[in-house]
């Protein structure tokens, strides 16, 4: 396996942001990687791409103390990782991938309208790659973000822990306070979910897929499944709420 962020060259390192302040990689929360084949990069448009979201402390800034670091950076082709640096420039785009400047409008949206849900943008930047690096000359981008309180709700929903109560009526008012600030996520996954039992709160994560509220966007129980906060049961049908495994 490879490792695409190596965590002993990274956490300890310092990132500047253009907003004037900087932050040490401290842990890595998770990471996710596209590895792709070129023939498969060429032909749908894409590159192969390493995701990883760090926890960082503040060096120097009149922000919060702690935050966030997101960084989507391009990686070799399949089977190119070990090719010399000269071969792997030649890889190189200068593309920006939507998703990136997607999630950046999206939280921009968020703030403004003052949304608790979702993290605060706190800055962001676009940088290449150098000659020591996976794609020198390739994109490395980076969004600085407000690190909110809770972890992934998963391990407490399945093993029973979480009341149903707390679930439906957290997850529901998070999700309609989205809505109040113009905003709909458009990847409902219980992995873009933090939950906080202390203060029994729900927020909204990972807005690289979005789209715009509408007067008419109304709450239906069947969010619930979509998100994976419930399973729809031997039916399978989304509104046969009273079948539902919750």
């Amino acid at each position: 396996d490879i490792t695409w962020f190596d965590e002993d060259d990274l956490l300890g390192t310092e990132m500047s942001f253009p907003s004037g302040s900087a932050w040490r990689l401290e842990s890595e929360i998770y990471e996710h990687i596209y590895y792709e084949e070129q023939s498969e990069c060429e032909a749908l448009g894409i590159h192969s791409e390493a995701r990883g979201v760090f926890s960082c402390s503040k060096v120097s800034w009149s922000g919060p103390p702690t935050a966030v670091i997101k960084i989507r950076q391009q990686i070799p082709w399949w089977k190119t990782a070990t090719k010399t640096p000269e071969i792997r420039d030649k890889q190189a785009s200068s593309e920006i991938p939507r998703a990136f400047s997607s999630e950046i409008e999206a939280l921009s949206h968020l703030m403004k309208a003052g949304c608790s849900s979702t993290p605060f943008l706190l800055s962001w930047k676009k940088d290449q790659q150098t000659i020591d690096e996976w794609v020198p000359g390739g994109y490395k981008l980076s969004i600085l973000m407000e690190k909110l309180p809770g972890s992934n709700p998963g391990d407490s929903l399945f093993s029973g822990q979480m009341p149903r109560d707390e679930r439906d009526e957290a997850f529901k008012a998070a999700w309609l306070e989205t809505v109040r600030c113009g905003v709909i996520h458009g990847d409902g996954s219980i992995n873009n979910l933090l939950w906080d039992r202390e203060s029994e709160r729900y927020y909204l994560v990972d807005w690289e897929y979005w789209r715009f509220s509408k007067e008419t966007t109304r709450w239906e129980d069947r969010l619930y499944v979509r998100w994976n906060l419930a399973h729809d049961g031997p039916s399978h049908i989304l509104f046969d709420m009273p079948g539902w495994r919750l």
